[in-house]
């Protein structure tokens, strides 16, 4: 009898074979599993990195809404972000070659006097991981724009214009506001056929247009944009049956865009002038050179100008310590001295960056230009910026007809334009005969519409031409007349970080 082989212990064996293989393939999988542990902390790292980087530019923007001087400052920082343990630095990055932005002189260290933009940098901190982000950032400017209103209608104090019930009084009270929502009452100063806004446009209104208006220049790329604030097409035709041609849009036509609205002094300009004059001042500029009389502080005596125009030239005229009791209005100007009074008449021609402010009026007495090589214009750029009107000089005689004294033909104005409470305006433009065209480059800003001729004829027709190196430069100081927020235009990551 063959006895049977004892196999005991042998599913043992099987357990424990499967048991090692088991215990093998978990050790290689917690290993994998652990193994990316140091990535995914890392991944999770600079995520958190960029994160704070944006928290810092989010911080930035936040300062710089309650203060739109902050870049003045050289302002920088290091903060934690709240309730975590990540946290950011943030740098001012300087411009036109400086080493540092510089409190003394941030203009020239912080603005980049090509593009009108500063920079900062974010750099954010996640464990041993740091991400920088960059920040350009730019004000939406008047200089953006051949021509800029705030209201598309008379200037309240030139009423009345046809009847006694509508005083200047009741054109404050009622005519400040949108075409929309204004009295019929209120004057609506219109385009005429053969005006042509040679360059991008803006208004907080709505545009009214006889005929054939030509907005914004043709072939552009990028277009010239026509914003208009007032919905629902942003333009409406004026009646009569003279108006019944088109306009021509050369560019896109951007009802309901966001207001600008209008600063409302330019004392900070009179805070940044490097030039102070007082009372009735006359400017000639030829050149480098400025020439003509001002008034002593008190306005007792008259001083004569004649001097080299300083590098980044602010000149201010301020009302004298006599004061100035008599308001000229385009509708009854004289252009008689009073002393006190802060009215600035300027022409010439200009090879120097230079601004001009007016606690009053600035006049334009003849052609004002860039100084010509040939026929190559200088680069440099001219500011005006009156806290009433910039003015176009144009005298009546007694007979109802132009006096000659004190009228051009086919003026030409080289220069970034404002008028903070009232209007870029021609004197007299209703009445007299036709005087050509009113030439403008640059940029034209101003509260209300001025009116500089009508179609009886009377005054000048329009050609108003932008100025594309105001995109990215501005007349010395006209930055801060603007209380306009600054706007991020553009981010990128900087890498490696710093």
């Amino acid at each position: 009898m063959t006895s049977t082989r004892h196999e005991e212990g042998f599913s043992l064996v099987v357990v424990i074979i499967a048991l090692t293989i088991g215990s093998l393939l978990s050790i290689a999988a917690l290993a994998a599993a652990t193994g990316d542990l140091p990535n995914a902390r890392k991944s999770q790292d600079r995520k958190a990195a960029y994160a704070a980087a944006e928290s810092g530019l989010d911080y930035y923007k936040y300062k710089l809404s309650l203060n739109n001087d902050l870049w003045k400052t050289c302002y920088g920082t290091t903060r934690t972000v709240p309730s975590s343990n990540e946290s950011y630095t943030i740098t001012p990055l300087p411009a036109n070659g400086a080493t540092a932005c510089a409190t003394g002189t941030p203009e020239t260290t912080m603005i980049d006097a090509r593009t009108g933009s500063f920079r900062i940098r974010s750099t954010g901190r996640a464990g041993n991981v740091k991400r920088s982000v960059v920040a350009t950032l730019r004000r939406k400017s008047f200089l953006d724009f051949i021509y800029y209103t705030t209201f598309e209608t008379t200037d309240p104090p030139l009423y009345p214009t046809a009847t006694s019930s509508r005083s200047a009084s009741w054109a404050a009270t009622n005519c400040q506001q949108p075409r929309a929502s204004r009295p019929s009452d209120c004057d609506d100063i219109q385009f005429a056929s053969g005006d042509h806004i040679n360059g991008p446009l803006h208004t907080d209104d709505d545009l009214l247009v006889c005929g054939g208006t030509t907005f914004g220049r043709d072939g552009r790329d990028p277009p010239d944009q026509i914003e208009v604030s007032g919905p629902p097409s942003g333009w409406s035709r004026a009646s009569g049956s003279s108006c019944s041609g088109s306009p021509t849009w050369n560019g896109p036509l951007l009802p309901n865009s966001t207001p600008l609205g209008m600063p409302g002094s330019n004392s900070a300009l009179a805070d940044a002038a490097n030039v102070n004059f007082y009372g009735t001042t006359t400017l000639v500029l030829n050149g480098t050179m400025m020439t003509g009389t001002t008034r002593n502080a008190a306005g007792t005596s008259s001083v004569a100008i004649s001097q080299t125009i300083p590098d980044n030239a602010v000149v201010f005229v301020h009302t004298a310590a006599n004061g100035c009791s008599r308001t000229d209005l385009p509708t009854n100007p004289d252009y008689v001295t009073r002393d006190g009074c802060a009215n600035v008449y300027i022409s010439g021609n200009y090879s120097k960056d230079l601004t001009v402010g007016s606690d009053k009026d600035i006049i334009v007495t003849g052609n004002l230009m860039r100084t010509r090589v040939g026929s190559v214009p200088a680069d440099v750029e001219l500011g005006m910026i009156a806290a009433n009107y910039v003015r176009v000089m144009h005298g009546i005689n007694g007979s109802g007809n132009n006096d000659a004294a004190t009228t051009m033909t086919d003026v030409t104005i080289e220069s970034a334009i404002m008028s903070i409470q009232h209007s870029f305006i021609v004197d007299n433009w209703n009445e007299g005969a036709r005087l050509g065209t009113l030439n403008v480059f640059g940029a034209i800003a101003q509260k209300f519409r001025g009116p500089v001729g009508t179609s009886a004829p009377t005054g000048y027709t329009k050609s108003y031409n932008y100025d594309d190196r105001m995109h990215y430069r501005n007349p010395p100081a006209f930055l801060d007349a603007l209380t306009a927020a600054w706007d991020v235009v553009r981010t990128n990551e900087q890498v490696p970080a710093v």
